[in-house]
């Protein structure tokens, strides 16, 4: 294994970590729908859960591809592997699929929490690319 030259800064490791954790919520949050768990159907409305089962498969897909991708892209960027920015990059075109459908529709709960989604993966992206360009992944 080819070993690195340029060691990241503390803060690439605490912005890794955190990249991490808010993709592992988001993993958390779309196992509890798909699977449809009590704790998860406590926290919305009855209309609210209609219209997320309303809700078009190829949004939900595009929910899978951003939560899983963006998981994988964050333990490749914390084993400072290049392959994480394709990971992130197919994140964050599913998240802007995902969150997209939601705001140009109106079916979203609260507007903040798409906003921040897609703001929150473009900034893993750009991240991740700026850390390929100090060499601080290989």
């Amino acid at each position: 294994m080819k070993q690195l030259k340029n060691k990241p800064n503390t803060w690439f490791w605490v912005l890794s970590i955190i990249a991490l954790l808010w993709n592992l919520i988001g993993l958390n949050a779309y196992l509890q729908q798909v699977f449809n768990i009590e704790a998860y159907r406590d926290v919305y409305t009855a209309e609210q859960i209609d219209m997320i089962l309303r809700t078009p498969h190829w949004v939900n897909t595009a929910f899978a591809i951003a939560v899983f991708s963006g998981c994988i892209g964050c333990v490749l960027l914390l084993l400072r592997q290049k392959l994480s920015y394709i990971f992130l990059i197919i994140s964050g075109v599913a998240v802007v699929l995902q969150m997209g459908y939601g705001l140009g529709t109106g079916n979203v709960i609260n507007f903040i929490i798409p906003i921040l989604t897609i703001l929150v993966s473009m900034v893993l992206i750009w991240f991740c690319k700026m850390a390929l360009a100090k060499k601080w992944i290989n």
